[in-house]
């Protein structure tokens, strides 16, 4: 309806008149992506942990641009033929596909991609097990370093106070030796 001066009125923030498609929406991308998240954390929960944020956040971003363009070529083609579908569009389609099932492999939401996460996972729970298990053997051997190194010392000190009193020093003369502050 036109003003009182016989022009158009403008346009709303928000208003949604120009958007063919909306892959370029980021409010239409957004809540696509939002739909898309709901669907992926179904089959694929491990993609709910922390680690997996800024993948997700990508693979749904180019996930939500390929099915608004999908189903924009679509109901263009049903109204009017392939024909009508700017070439800029099938481009557009094409790479948010390519980019999409490369993130989803990456993901792990493939039986490839799967293989993949799960034995790199497994690889890195392999280490972590070793790391552990080095740090055990490393206390282990620390404290066994330490006993040879007293029972070092009490052999050197037991030798020293035979060399001096004699052999068969009982552990009473060594100790009154040792009290007395005579250096063994």
């Amino acid at each position: 309806m036109r003003t009182g001066n016989g022009s158009w009125p403008q346009f709303e923030p928000g208003n949604k008149v120009a958007v063919k498609h909306g892959a370029r929406s980021p409010g239409a991308v957004q809540a696509k992506a939002q739909e898309v998240h709901a669907s992926i954390l179904e089959v694929a929960p491990w993609l709910s942990a922390d680690q997996y944020a800024p993948a997700v956040a990508r693979y749904l971003q180019a996930t939500a641009r390929e099915q608004l363009l999908h189903r924009f070529i679509t109901e263009t083609v049903a109204e009017r033929g392939a024909g009508a579908v700017p070439s800029r569009t099938w481009e557009q389609v094409t790479a948010a596909t390519r980019l999409a099932a490369q993130l989803s492999t990456q993901l792990g939401l493939d039986p490839i991609g799967h293989a993949r996460l799960q034995a790199v996972a497994g690889a890195a729970q392999v280490t972590q097990i070793t790391i552990a298990d080095l740090v055990e053997q490393g206390a282990r051997t620390r404290q066994s370093a330490e006993a040879r190194m007293v029972d070092a010392e009490g052999r050197e000190s037991r030798l020293n106070a035979e060399a001096r009193i004699g052999p068969g020093v009982s552990a009473g003369e060594l100790l009154d030796l040792e009290a007395d502050g005579e250096a063994l």
